[in-house]
């Protein structure tokens, strides 16, 4: 499985179209509500400061994977992080930062796994790249 690209959607920006269109379309696995466990994950860690804290990138597609399907992981709260929690914006940055290393990994430790998906919609991250 390609990542095709991860969509950070900024808000307004026709995310859940896009998100339904890719949801829809045959060729892609969507990673949509299948990534909120995770998104949440880097959040709290953030809110807690432990930025050495190494998670485990946890990502379900929303739809069983389908061979030579193209991963779209996408999230609008990858860019807005914060946004109605004025006492944590302060972090928007350190969010970036953290969540870029740890979603990083992707292409670099996740390569191997590729025959590990199930049908129960486990994806096995892998990249070409």
């Amino acid at each position: 499985m390609d990542v095709v690209f991860l969509h950070i959607g900024m808000p307004k920006t026709a995310s859940t179209y896009m998100q339904n269109i890719w949801l829809k379309d045959e060729s892609y696995s969507l990673s949509w509500k299948g990534n909120i466990k995770f998104f949440e994950q880097l959040r709290s860690t953030v809110k807690e400061g432990n930025l050495n804290k190494n998670l485990k990138v946890d990502i379900n597609t929303d739809i069983n994977y389908q061979e030579g399907q193209k991963l779209v992981i996408s999230n609008e709260g990858f860019s807005s992080a914060y946004m109605n929690e004025v006492e944590f914006q302060h972090k928007i940055p350190e969010f970036i930062d953290y969540s870029s290393r740890i979603l990083g990994q992707l292409s670099v430790k996740l390569i191997d796994c590729c025959e590990g998906a199930n049908s129960m919609g486990e994806v096995c991250f892998c990249s070409s790249y």
